[in-house]
């Protein structure tokens, strides 16, 4: 199946949306010969006065469901950093962690909120082939087995590596580097220029696609959040290809299709 690799979301609805329906996407999936990955954070807008909005994240997140619901072995949905109900997770001062769990309690109840979170527990960190590997943050700075991985669970500081690391840069010192991404590849048996994509860190604000960052190649962020329209990154012959689509508002479409179905 050809990956279709689409980064942080961030409750823009629209993008997923515009996604799937775009570059026949969908009828791959029907047909097998296409999956979905999203390398997490689908929930939490980013955008200035929609941080506390917790709605378009809690109907983000019944799309994705729904589409695992329908192609469970074509959907792959990673865990990021804000796949949390913890309090400790925030955003300009803002709980959205806590916010998003008391808004699902408000209209669904503490049982549906308790399997949410048993979702957020059970999912994977990384997806591997021979001809990429993803994940929401960026690489390990510790040793990395394909065991490890699977049993994350003993192993705590792997895991908040995936999720959390950055990018080194003049600001952020502490972060990943080229030898870390080397060695990432290394320890799982990766070729050396195996495309690496993950997100988490945006370069700038205005942009989506970043290749070959940092000098080091294959190694590629992806941010399919912003308002203006969503990037992906697709599998064309063996090569990872960026891909951008403008901006559509397809949830009032559909909401005027639901209208004048009433009427």
């Amino acid at each position: 199946m050809a990956p279709i690799i689409v980064g942080d979301l961030h409750a823009q609805v629209n993008n997923l949306l515009k996604i799937i329906t775009e570059n026949r996407f969908l009828a791959g999936l029907e047909a097998d010969t296409a999956s979905l990955i999203i390398l997490g954070d689908a929930v939490h807008s980013e955008v200035d006065g929609e941080m506390e909005d917790m709605d378009s994240s809690i109907l983000m997140m019944d799309l994705i469901l729904r589409l695992k619901q329908y192609f469970p072995k074509n959907l792959f949905y990673l865990k990021g950093n804000h796949d949390t109900f913890s309090e400790s997770l925030s955003k300009n001062t803002i709980s959205q962690g806590l916010l998003m769990r008391r808004r699902l309690q408000e209209l669904r109840g503490d049982e549906y909120v308790a399997e949410m979170e048993r979702f957020y527990n059970l999912l994977a960190y990384v997806i591997c082939s021979d001809s990429f590997i993803a994940c929401h943050a960026g690489p390990s700075r510790r040793k990395v087995t394909r065991n490890k991985l699977i049993n994350l669970h003993h192993h705590a500081k792997i895991s908040n590596d995936l999720i959390n690391s950055r990018l080194k840069r003049p600001h952020y010192l502490a972060g990943y580097t080229k030898s870390d991404v080397k060695h990432f590849r290394k320890d799982l048996g990766l070729a050396k220029h195996t495309p690496f994509i993950v997100g988490h860190t945006p370069i700038d604000p205005s942009g989506s696609v970043w290749r070959n960052v940092a000098d080091i190649k294959g190694h590629h962020i992806i941010c399919s959040s912003n308002p203006d329209g969503p990037s992906l990154f697709e599998e064309v012959n063996n090569k990872m290809i960026p891909i951008s689509y403008p901006s559509e508002p397809l949830i009032k479409f559909i909401e005027k299709i639901d209208e004048n179905k009433e009427t």
